[in-house]
């Protein structure tokens, strides 16, 4: 399902890139490309997550000054080989994860879950008596193109725009005639952090926000 949902975009963002789709063997390659991305990110994480402090402590916290610095001294700008972590601090098989996150993150970026979701949202804010309805934007089939954007410290953002109008039903002598009342600009963005499975002192969480402009 996410592949045909991929298939029916015309393009995607992904880390500022536009990627064509609009084809299965294009959502195929971007599903390469993320998987690929996501491998790098991964190595990244582990690295600065078990690497040891100058004084033989605890590994050093993402984002710290020590952390960066077991980034920059990894070959290939601070990515990594599979061969040159340490398996007995780190059990997780980089591939194999990477394509399971993949499936995870272009499932969250697929416009039938997100537009499924806002769409409960904004139903549930906006509408009110039976004749207040929630309706597509008359410029329903210009969609916004989804971003994706995967940070080198492992937090996965996910941003897409959905327009709605609210109409009032109007009843003129028994026909119902609508009145659009306001547009509706649905913003929604998710973040899914890689690093709480991969660094164990994280504690970060995935998150979903919708952010509502309304025009008159």
């Amino acid at each position: 399902q996410v592949i045909k949902d991929l298939s029916r975009e015309k393009a995607i963002l992904l880390n500022a890139k536009e990627i064509e789709l609009g084809s299965i063997d294009n959502a195929r390659q971007l599903i390469r490309e993320l998987t690929r991305l996501l491998a790098d990110t991964m190595r990244h994480c582990v690295a600065i997550g078990f690497a040891k402090s100058p004084d033989g402590g605890p590994p050093p916290s993402v984002g710290s000054d020590e952390a960066e610095r077991a980034a920059a001294a990894c070959d290939d700008g601070g990515v990594p080989a599979d061969e040159d972590l340490d398996r007995a601090a780190n059990p997780v098989d980089i591939g194999c994860a990477a394509e399971e996150w993949a499936r995870e993150v272009l499932l969250a970026a697929s416009r039938t879950v997100i537009e499924g979701d806002v769409y409960a949202i904004c139903h549930r804010i906006l509408t009110g008596p039976p004749e207040v309805l929630l309706c597509p934007s008359l410029d329903a089939g210009k969609a916004e193109t989804i971003e994706i954007f995967v940070a080198p410290h492992g937090l996965v953002t996910i941003e897409s725009e959905t327009h709605y109008r609210v109409v009032h039903m109007l009843d003129d002598q028994g026909i119902a005639s609508p009145e659009e009342w306001a547009k509706v600009h649905a913003r929604c963005i998710e973040h899914i952090s890689l690093a709480p499975r991969l660094v164990a002192d994280l504690d970060e969480r995935n998150i979903r926000s919708v952010r509502l402009e309304f025009e008159p």
